[in-house]
């Protein structure tokens, strides 16, 4: 049976008076690929924050890899919440590297300054992590010098230096054109074969749909549907269907 690596009971969130986030539960096991589909605000970038500590719920429970960040709403200390949410990487929608640096200072600069590792031992494993990910031409370039399919994929590389034991991507291809698209959703397509366990917020169906072993549907504030891609695009409901309608 595999472990369980997220677990999350009765995630509430509003911003003001605003709900965003509705008594969203679920669990990850370890090695799935997650994908989270769902109308522009039904909370799916937010759901992804709280789980790595940008944001806080308002109540509810979140367990990672078995150890506590929130329950009922109370959080741990801030050590506490930095060392669970640790093991968790992040990709963001617009990238987020360091603009004044190259690319392989950009993979090194969090494990070497934040987790004092060695730096010749990380430009080693820059190397390799950039070589896996196709940019292995172009770790001394800085980053407007790379096309937004380039950046993303250095972004993927910088959270894989950090070895985490999940990714989390909101929405990694939604400012790419359809051909860079391709080059970043490769990548996280051989991740997904390699067992890495991610949560994936994405409009991709059909990557979605080849590559997810579970799909969660959010509308409404809330998870709406959680199955196997099989039974989400084949037989879906009246809400999925129009969803997936309206972005096909």
């Amino acid at each position: 049976m595999n472990k369980t690596m997220i677990q999350v009971a009765g995630l509430c969130k509003h911003f003001g008076d605003v709900e965003v986030l509705r008594n969203v539960s679920f669990t990850v096991s370890k090695g799935e690929t997650i994908a989270v589909i769902g109308p522009s605000g039904s909370g799916k970038s937010t759901m992804l924050r709280c789980l790595i500590n940008l944001e806080k719920s308002d109540n509810g429970t979140i367990d990672i890899e078995g150890k506590t960040l929130c329950k009922d709403g109370i959080y741990q200390s801030k050590k506490a919440c930095r060392s669970i949410c640790a093991k968790m990487g992040m990709v963001f929608q617009n990238f987020n590297l360091f603009p004044h640096i190259s690319v392989i200072n950009n993979l090194i600069y969090a494990p070497h300054f934040v987790k004092r590792q060695d730096k010749k031992e990380l430009i080693v494993k820059a190397h390799e992590i950039l070589a896996k990910v196709g940019l292995s031409d172009k770790e001394n370039a800085m980053p407007n010098e790379l096309s937004g399919g380039q950046k993303q994929r250095v972004a993927i590389a910088r959270a894989l230096m950090m070895n985490p034991d999940m990714l989390l991507f909101d929405e990694p291809t939604s400012s790419l054109d359809p051909q860079l698209t391709g080059e970043v959703l490769a990548v996280m397509k051989e991740l997904a074969m390699e067992k890495m366990t991610m949560i994936i917020v994405t409009h991709e169906m059909a990557f979605a749909r080849e590559v997810a072993d579970r799909i969660l549907f959010m509308g409404e504030n809330s998870i709406l549907a959680d199955d196997v891609p099989e039974k989400i695009f084949q037989n879906p409901n009246e809400k999925i269907a129009g969803f997936i309608n309206s972005i096909i």
